[in-house]
């Protein structure tokens, strides 16, 4: 097998030979791979990574029901949504998801009140749902549930 030399090659190459040498792959795996690409990505990970540990208190990891009230953006009423909160931002914004699976993103200025049972987040079921759209929707519409 012949093997090739990435040393006077453009710095780009500099990633794929790292991630050959370190995983003892040989090259011919990253040829097809542009080098940019491997550049490109492994500068996404980096940010992530960097991001997640720069934030790690503001993702929350608990399955507890969320009873958030908020004013509605459009029509500026007072909602009541019972969820799980995904992630709580520096500011105190929410992003929520509801029983329904509706992301709600809810701003520090919007927020009246957040309270915190012990019980436990669970999705609507296949019947609950039917019975929420049948509400929302009216009498003029079905819901037909599929497989």
């Amino acid at each position: 097998m012949k093997r090739v030399n990435f040393v006077n090659r453009r710095p780009a190459n500099f990633a794929k030979q790292a991630l050959a040498s370190t995983w003892g792959l040989h090259s011919r795996l990253f040829a097809a791979v542009p080098p940019g690409l491997i550049v490109a990505i492994s500068r996404v990970v980096l940010l992530v990574v960097v991001t997640l540990l720069m934030n790690r208190d503001s993702v929350i990891a608990d399955d507890r029901l969320h009873q958030v009230t908020f004013a509605d953006e459009k029509t500026k009423e007072e909602q009541t949504v019972s969820s799980k909160v995904l992630v709580e931002a520096q500011d105190g914004g929410l992003l929520l998801i509801g029983r329904d699976g509706r992301l709600w993103n809810v701003t520090p200025e919007q927020l009246k009140k957040h309270d915190v049972s012990n019980d436990q987040f669970t999705p609507l079921s296949p019947k609950e749902l039917g019975q929420q759209l049948q509400t929302e929707l009216g009498a003029e519409f079905e819901v037909v549930t599929t497989k």
